[in-house]
């Protein structure tokens, strides 16, 4: 579901949390446990093919309209 997704083929829900991809494809949002981060698709897709360990995080503050 999550290479679904940055492939721009919707959003998902899992588990944990839902993820979208942002409107210009760059970046990724996740909610997890009420709370919004968004990391760079680029950095996400480092990781899923074994380049990088980790990638970057940050916490987004705006009104909850993502997946409305």
């Amino acid at each position: 579901m999550l290479t679904a997704t940055i492939a721009g083929l919707g959003d998902g829900e899992f588990s944990w949390g839902r993820i979208r991809l942002s409107d210009s494809g760059r970046g990724l949002y996740l909610d997890i446990g009420g709370l919004w981060y968004t990391t760079p698709v680029a950095r996400v897709r480092a990781v899923m093919e074994g380049r990088n360990r980790k990638g970057p995080v940050s916490v987004v503050i705006f009104t909850n309209t993502l997946f409305e």
